[in-house]
């Protein structure tokens, strides 16, 4: 991600670690009003990217497209896929929980069937992981249907998972779009030096790989 910044010229903001619960994130500035931010959650050992606009959603295809273009992450399609085609349990529930943060921001009823029926695998853990994707699309709809699985599921410790995954998901107000993390608690770019020593290094591959140059 920070090979793709250089190469376009985007300015590297600063990271905030991971800790507590949140993911590592690394900021990038496109544009004033426009990022885009790498995440990496080391609980779920998941990572991706997210384009943010403060003022037109349109505006973020650009560089989504380049992000796309150099990083070839899963398409929504190819999420869905794989949890069907996990043969067992440790990859069905991180298939799961990638579907869960790769879901698109407006409710998609395919997303929403595929995780609503992993909720009712027999194999708790597979459950536990279908409810921790619901909380990752920030989806409130799915709030019910989780109050339900609080209420119903045969594992005490599922019912508790999903009370409190549903408490989240009724805190969101889908108004609201993802505001920069506060200042205080990013890192400015001169203490996470080692990001472009890394970028550095990386950055003559990912021109030579797509320029054909070897």
């Amino acid at each position: 991600m920070a090979a793709v910044s250089r190469l376009h010229g985007w300015r590297y903001l600063g990271e905030r670690p991971a800790g507590a619960g949140k993911p590592r994130i690394l900021m990038f500035e496109v544009m004033p009003g426009l990022t885009v931010w790498y995440f990496e959650n080391p609980d779920a050992d998941v990572c991706g990217a997210a384009v943010n606009s403060t003022r037109c959603a349109a505006e973020t295809s650009t560089p989504a497209r380049l992000v796309q273009g150099l990083l070839v992450p899963w398409t929504l399609p190819e999420l869905l896929t794989e949890i069907e085609r996990a043969a067992d349990t440790p990859s069905r529930c991180q298939a799961l929980r990638r579907a869960g943060m790769g879901a698109p921001r407006p409710v998609d009823e395919t997303f929403r069937t595929a995780l609503t029926n992993a909720a009712a695998d027999p194999d708790p853990e597979v459950r536990t992981a279908a409810i921790l994707a619901m909380t990752y699309t920030e989806w409130p709809p799915f709030a019910p249907f989780l109050r339900s699985l609080a209420d119903d599921d045969p594992k005490r410790q599922v019912r508790r998972f999903a009370k409190r995954a549903a408490e989240l998901l009724e805190q969101i107000d889908p108004s609201v779009r993802p505001q920069p993390a506060p200042s205080d608690d990013i890192l400015p770019a001169d203490s996470a030096p080692e990001l472009y020593k890394v970028a550095e290094h990386e950055l003559d591959k990912v021109i030579a790989q797509y320029t054909g140059a070897r």
